[in-house]
């Protein structure tokens, strides 16, 4: 049987909200989130912002989950209130040309919201 070690410390970066799950070591810490692991030291507070900025979104995010119309439609409310309609639910093309609703399929959403932090975080 194989054994996996489990962190259950947050990012080992001050300030970061995530869980820290990589590191450069095998069986040992420090840990951190995979917006941070391998990344220059000088970004680490730019990182640490962009993160708390899209907060709302991501613990929505965890809502929608259980994929009610209430906790889709309180996601949708906050991604607006945010200026960022580009990040609300609606019914997209995924790369192998299939429509995705993500009203029903909220996880399609979660990694457009993953892949807009990570946008923006490399853009800093």
């Amino acid at each position: 049987m194989n054994h996996v070690e489990v962190n259950q410390q947050g990012c080992n970066v001050f300030g970061c909200p995530l869980m820290g799950s990589l590191s450069p070591w095998v069986g040992s810490g420090p840990y951190y989130c995979r917006h941070h692991y391998g990344r220059d030291a000088s970004k680490n507070q730019i990182i640490v912002e962009k993160l708390k900025h899209f907060g709302d979104l991501l613990a929505y995010l965890e809502l929608t989950k259980s994929c009610t119309q209430e906790s889709m439609a309180a996601y949708d409310r906050v991604a607006r209130a945010m200026n960022r309609s580009d990040l609300a639910p609606g019914t997209v093309t995924n790369r192998g040309g299939k429509q995705i609703n993500e009203w029903v399929q909220p996880s399609y959403l979660y990694w457009r919201v993953q892949s807009a932090i990570g946008r923006e975080i490399r853009e800093a």
